[in-house]
């Protein structure tokens, strides 16, 4: 073999070694995605077998139905959304705390407005 295959063989092998990292870091990263999505359309008997299952035996649409369902996540969204725009409170206190609580804002939250905290007072 002479110098220039030499260098065109490490040249090849060095491209594989960076091409099957580069998959690894994609694989990786994506795979949570790939589970949550997947988590999200089994039924709840199916994400605690034993061993795991990581494909769903029946896709259940209905869990995002339902998920709608239990909490107002639109109006919770939009109050969101409208919340850090304009920077005016909401009527709903709850919601408020934790715009407050995701912002890290202490004055919306209450805490430096010498709110009682339940410790001590009696």
């Amino acid at each position: 073999m002479n110098r220039r295959n030499l260098d065109r063989s490490l040249s090849v092998i060095t491209q594989i070694v960076i091409y099957a990292l580069l998959f690894l870091l994609a694989a990786s990263t994506l795979l949570p995605y790939i589970l949550m999505i997947a988590l999200s359309l089994m039924a709840e008997f199916e994400m605690y077998q034993i061993p795991p299952k990581f494909i769903p035996t029946i896709l259940r649409w209905s869990n995002y139905i339902e998920m709608w369902q239990a909490q107002p996540w639109g109006r919770y969204i939009f109050k969101a959304s409208r919340a850090k725009r304009s920077g005016t409170r909401n009527d709903d206190p709850k919601l408020d705390l934790e715009i407050s609580l995701v912002s890290g804002s202490e004055e919306e939250s209450g805490v430096s407005q010498g709110e009682p905290s339940g410790h001590g007072s009696g």
